[in-house]
């Protein structure tokens, strides 16, 4: 009973949620006792928890039916959550979430321990060993590290909205400088100073400027030639990991079309071969129901070819005994009709209706018995009595018998 196994000192739960929660876990989880248990001890050691059975969707789309235990830790900062325990509970670990439908108001503060989802990810879950971890285990470092963390925060709360490394947006990289535009018309510099005026004697000729434009602009020095990504070819046969993916992935589909052609073929046979047997018991049934009803059709000629030779028989008496009244006349004598025709044909006629009456009483005694009307000493003694009138019965007509065949 779910009662025996709860009833200790540590359990204050009612006894209707102790068997409701036995006759939940026994048809859905591969250890049933074990659950049942671990979730009897969190229930009563976090009074403020619940459970109930929901539908649980996994990643892979697949929902389950689970037990879920929820409810709002009341030990540091208020954390409303959702205990999710999978079918293979205790070897797969259980699935914690923050139940944001009733943190109206607050949202989790996502980074080491919460997941944007809502997920939560103990240090407990990634080290899980089913024969020594258990559900309060979990809970109470739970709600040591909300203690320490605080993994809900309200909207107004500064914290909540500062962004997290994965929101944060990558540095981009510096933009180039701008070239200046080239000049569209010669632009007249500014006048060069004149040299001092040398006079010829000291052997030399005056310098006199080679032109008056603007000074030359120098040239650009060369840059190395940059690739274009977009005019190179990509070439997909040198990636080799590429074309190897490709070559798995295609060998996986052929694998997948002959299985599923063989599972295909596997299922149409079985289908070929109910089909046929259903024929084949149909056929059956039917030869049985055609030989049933010729059996009955014979029948009811033999009982029609039975009433025909009564009926005639009927006839044949009513002539006679209508022959009979014309030949005595209006008021024919009875006695000619009633006594037979020797004293001795007469005698048998009386010990055969003796040993009827003798038989319909062995019968009557056998029914009085069964109804419990006479005793059983009652019954034997009057069985012998009755049998051995009847023996005397027969022989004396054996010997009616005998005497008429001498006769005849």
């Amino acid at each position: 009973m779910p009662h025996n196994a709860a009833n200790s000192r540590s359990v204050e739960l009612p006894e209707p949620v102790i068997n409701w929660l036995f006759n939940v876990i026994q048809p859905i989880y591969q250890d049933p006792r074990r659950t049942f248990h671990d979730a009897v001890a969190l229930l009563s050691r976090f009074k403020q928890l619940r459970p109930r059975t929901r539908v649980f969707t996994n990643t892979n789309g697949t929902s389950e039916l689970l037990l879920c235990i929820y409810g709002k830790l009341e030990v540091g900062p208020a954390l409303p959550i959702l205990v999710w325990l999978p079918m293979s509970y205790p070897v797969e670990h259980p699935l914690l979430f923050i139940d944001l439908e009733s943190a109206a108001g607050s949202r989790p503060c996502t980074g080491r321990y919460v997941a944007a989802d809502g997920e939560i990810r103990l240090p407990m879950l990634d080290h899980w060993r089913p024969e020594l971890s258990n559900l309060p285990q979990l809970i109470e470092e739970l709600t040591s590290i909300n203690f320490r963390n605080e993994l809900l925060l309200s909207d107004t709360d500064p914290r909540a909205w500062r962004p997290s490394p994965a929101d944060s947006l990558p540095d981009l990289p510096p933009k180039p400088p701008t070239v200046p535009p080239r000049p569209t018309a010669h632009v007249s510099g500014p006048p060069l100073p004149v040299p001092p005026h040398i006079s010829a004697s000291a052997g030399l000729a005056p310098i006199t400027p080679s032109h008056t434009g603007p000074p030359r602009i120098p040239e650009r020095p060369p840059t190395a030639a940059s690739t274009d990504l977009l005019d190179c070819d990509i070439n997909v046969n040198e990636n080799t990991r590429h074309v190897k993916a490709i070559e798995h992935l295609q060998q996986s589909l052929r694998e997948i079309r002959l299985s599923s052609s063989l599972a295909a073929e596997e299922s149409l046979e079985g289908r070929k071969a109910a089909i046929r047997n259903t024929i084949k018991q149909f056929e059956m049934a039917l030869a049985y129901e055609e030989a049933t009803l010729q059996r009955s059709f014979e029948a009811i000629e033999q009982t029609k070819e039975s009433l025909s030779k009564q009926i005639d028989a009927m006839h044949r008496q009513v002539e006679q005994t209508a022959a009979y009244e014309s030949r005595q006349g209006d008021d024919p004598d009875p006695s000619t009709i009633i006594a037979t025709e020797n004293n001795i044909v007469g005698q048998l006629y009386r010990l055969v209706a003796k040993d009827c009456a003798l038989s319909d009483a062995f019968n009557t005694l056998n029914r009085l018995l069964t109804n419990e009307v006479i005793r059983l000493d009652i019954f034997v003694k009057k069985t012998r009595a009755l049998a051995r009138e009847q023996f005397l019965v027969r022989l004396h007509i054996q010997k009616v018998i005998a005497q008429l065949d001498r006769q005849l």
